[in-house]
């Protein structure tokens, strides 16, 4: 029995080295898409200097979550600081992490396939290590996983995913030990610091206790010895779910009323987005059993939100259906455990990024831990259909299969997308007409395009393909300012049209309409971001203009209107408008004032205008505030900056801003 699973194991490798190799190779590539910006690009120029305070400062850049998820950004920073670590070589690696998750799942699947074995007495009919080669090989070819590879930055899903999956294994080997005080203990030290990398990957990590309970009511308790507080008969189970119900009720309860508050910078509040997600679950069990990767990408901006049950009325039928799934679960607990573990699975991992935190409504990486409990699922009730038949080892073989080649298939061309040449992905973004963030992008990529060939006439095509693209994206979508700012940058940047007609549009819509006024905050920064390097300058007005509007309209909360006061500091200093500028600071620390970024913003203002003690005194106050050590060398380079003078500058001609905003600038 051992050396056939030896040779299963070993097969299950090599069959899932060389298929995900295939699947995903095309997407392995240097195209750095959306998110990959902030988080993998600015690292480049950031550790230009690879000393070890700028390895700490990078490890610790991200504004991801409530944690910064420095575990991940840590082998990012490691990777961007060695040679060769291109974003290519990002990508290998995510796809070797991939394939570590595999290999841990195949882990975790023998285990729960054991105990299926030994609860059934059916031993010799499936092997278990078939069964869990199955499901880890599903899931690693999985087209919906390929946004974990791909997508540079979900390297904080699949490792968070890989530790929440290695203190599960561990745990279940702490159960199945013979009861051992010093190896329960050190069991227990190593499943806590497996949940900690996992949480400071990604906080989805923190589900980890409600995938243990999950285990242990359907699994674990059938095939180890009983716990004091947990026995056998059923009754600590339910005494655990009474409580664990309550304790969710609670959480639910106070994240309602804490997260209530923080849907400044979204188009819809947390009753629609609870609402919406019940129509999203149900959206993603589609994909998961029935693939279509003409449906999978990674814009999913065109969902409508749901206004209530009836609006659509699939959300209605969405959360009866989902409610019938879990009472199903409940019911096959006993016959069909596994199943039954699955979809609850499915359902937990979906706790904290589909209900009531903040987050946009779709991304198909959310899938990457729930998704497992669906493949094991599926697995489980193929083995109860064919473990009866005479030939049932070739019969799972040859299904599997069945399942998989299609799948690595669906992966390898979505993976095609994610390729270098960016006319692969052209005629994807511009199907996806009611996807504006689609839109947008396709009309990037043509003007990219306009700079790369050679033909004049290809060259005259691509931009009025791009202009174009603006104009209809900004008619479709009238409730959302982003296809305006869009269109702002790319005038700006050909030299060619008049931006004033759109500035003045985005303030009528930023007027009659308050979603658009929510969401125009990023839009604001990368039009500072712009004045400020150049390409922009002429439009400093325009765009203080709008933050003033912004400022006037009802608050985003503290967070927004800081950085809005930020931006127009920046703004007000770059035209030589000084003592406008600090004020407009000073204004957005007192809305963060324990914030260090905003604290050395206002030091570097402060120096730059010549006032080199309330700098200095700035930049004290940050170091206060930065107890970590997060900003250490900013600070430390910040400092001597000043106190030698390096941050000062001439001073400048104040400039009346409106003048000469016509053709491009």
């Amino acid at each position: 029995m051992k050396s056939r699973n030896a040779f299963i194991v070993a097969a299950f490798g090599l069959l899932g080295v060389v298929s995900a190799l295939w699947s995903y190779f095309p997407a392995l590539s240097s195209y750095l898409a959306f998110d990959d910006f902030p988080h993998i690009a600015s690292l480049y120029s950031a550790l230009q200097s690879a000393g070890p305070l700028a390895l700490w400062e990078a490890i610790w850049s991200s504004d991801s979550g409530p944690t910064g998820r420095p575990v991940a950004m840590a082998t990012l920073v490691a990777q961007v600081a060695l040679p060769g670590g291109g974003p290519a070589q990002l990508k290998w690696l995510n796809l070797a992490i991939h394939l570590g998750v595999g290999a841990v799942l195949f882990r975790l699947a023998f285990f729960l396939f054991s105990s299926r074995s030994s609860r059934t007495g059916n031993n010799a009919r499936l092997p278990p290590a078939m069964l869990a080669a199955a499901v880890a090989l599903i899931w690693l070819v999985h087209p919906l996983n390929l946004g974990s590879v791909a997508y540079t930055v979900q390297r904080m899903n699949s490792l968070s995913a890989l530790f929440v999956l290695l203190a599960l294994v561990t745990y279940i080997r702490m159960r199945l030990m013979s009861p051992d005080v010093k190896g329960i203990l050190s069991h227990v030290g190593a499943i806590a610091l497996f949940w900690m990398l996992g949480v400071y990957s990604k906080e989805n990590a923190v589900l980890l206790p409600l995938f243990i309970m999950l285990l242990e009511w359907l699994v674990v308790r059938h095939m180890a010895p009983g716990l004091p507080f947990l026995p056998k008969d059923g009754k600590g189970i339910a005494v655990l779910a009474s409580l664990s119900t309550l304790v969710l009720v609670v959480v639910g309860v106070l994240a309602w009323l804490y997260f209530d508050g923080r849907y400044g910078g979204r188009a819809f509040d947390i009753g629609e987005r609870v609402l919406t997600e019940g129509r999203v679950l149900i959206w993603y069990l589609q994909m998961l059993l029935f693939p279509d990767v003409g449906q999978m990408g990674l814009y999913h901006d065109d969902w409508t939100i749901s206004r209530s049950f009836f609006e659509p009325l699939s959300t209605l039928l969405s959360w009866v259906t989902l409610l019938g799934l879990a009472l199903i679960a409940i019911v096959l607990r006993h016959r069909l455990p596994l199943v039954s573990l699955g979809l609850l699975w499915f359902f937990a991992g979906h706790l904290l990024e589909s209900t009531v935190v903040p987050l946009e409504l779709v991304f198909e990486h959310r899938n990457y831990l729930p998704g497992m409990g669906i493949v094991v699922a599926v697995v489980s009730l193929l083995a109860y259909a064919l473990e009866r038949l005479p030939g049932r080892q070739v019969a799972l073989a040859t299904v599997t299969a069945a399942i998989c080649v299609p799948l690595a298939v669906a992966t390898h061309a979505r993976a095609e997308r994610w390729a270098d040449d960016p006319t692969v992905r052209l005629a994807h973004l511009e199907s996806r007409q009611a996807s504006q963030r689609a839109q947008i992008e396709a009309a990037q990529i043509h003007a990219e395009l306009a700079t790369q060939v050679k033909s004049k006439q290809a060259a005259e095509r691509h931009l009025a393909r791009a202009e174009s693209l603006f104009a209809r994206v900004s008619s479709d979508f009238p409730a959302s300012p982003d296809p305006i700012f869009g269109w702002i940058l790319f005038r700006t940047r050909q030299a060619e049209g008049n931006v004033v007609p759109l500035y003045e549009q985005l303030e009528r819509r930023m007027q009659a309409d308050d979603r658009v006024r929510k969401t125009a905050g990023n839009g604001i920064h990368a039009l500072r971001m712009c004045v400020v390097r150049g390409p922009c300058d002429r439009q400093a007005y325009l765009v203080v203009k709008l933050i003033n509007l912004s400022l006037t309209l009802p608050s985003n909360g503290p967070g927004a209107e800081a950085r809005l006061f930020r931006d127009k500091a920046h703004l007000l200093f770059a035209t030589g408008q000084h003592d406008a500028a600090l004020a407009a600071m000073k204004d957005a620390v007192e809305r963060l004032d324990n914030d260090v970024e905003t604290r050395i913003d206002y030091a570097v203002l402060l120096a730059r205008a010549g006032r080199s003690d309330a700098a200095l005194e700035q930049v004290k106050l940050a170091e206060a505030l930065d107890r970590w050590n997060h900003k250490v060398q900013t600070l430390r380079y910040l400092r001597s900056a000043i106190i030698a003078g390096r941050l000062e500058q001439p001073p400048i001609e104040e400039k009346p801003m409106e003048e000469g905003i016509t053709r491009g600038g």
